[in-house]
């Protein structure tokens, strides 16, 4: 979904909502796969640029770090950025944290699509894992929930089936 922000007239913010349903996200990292999504957002003009507000919700399903396993992670991020079609000058050093949250476009058209690929990307933590420990298979297998604690429990019990010893 493409905004158009030329279109966007002074004094009169733009607000609205996109949702997102079922979708693999782009990332190199690991497969992430958004479930539900809803981009909801404020825009508004001041003196050629855009202040963008917005609120991200949602459930994406990705992978547990630890052990594997496919878990649920719930999305609720907020934030703001300003975008501009101003290009920075040659040599442009940024000089004030105001100016980290601007971004550079070439047009007035901004992809809500890609945003909302990047937003979840940045929201996600970078350690995925399950949060409750009784969640987490590799946890309970390290714990010794139910059988050995030791490392080469496994390779025990394979031997076992096997009859070597």
């Amino acid at each position: 979904m493409i905004l158009h922000l030329a279109k966007i007239e002074p004094d009169q913010p733009q607000e609205g909502s996109w949702s997102v349903e079922n979708r693999t996200l782009p990332m190199q990292s690991q497969e992430v796969r958004i479930l539900s999504m809803t981009l909801h957002y404020h825009v508004e003009t001041k003196r050629g640029s855009f202040p963008f507000r917005y609120r991200l919700s949602g459930t994406v399903q990705a992978f547990c770090e630890r052990c594997g396993d496919p878990m649920a992670v719930q999305i609720d991020d907020r934030d703001s950025i300003v975008l501009t079609n101003r290009q920075p000058t040659a040599g442009h050093v940024v000089l004030d944290d105001a100016e980290l949250d601007t971004v550079f476009l070439k047009s007035t058209d901004f992809d809500l699509d890609s945003f909302l690929n990047e937003a979840v990307d940045l929201a996600l933590p970078s350690y995925l894992r399950h949060m409750e420990e009784a969640d987490c298979r590799q946890d309970s297998e390290w714990r010794g929930d139910g059988a050995e604690a030791s490392p080469f429990a496994v390779l025990k019990e394979k031997f076992k089936a096997t009859g070597d010893n």
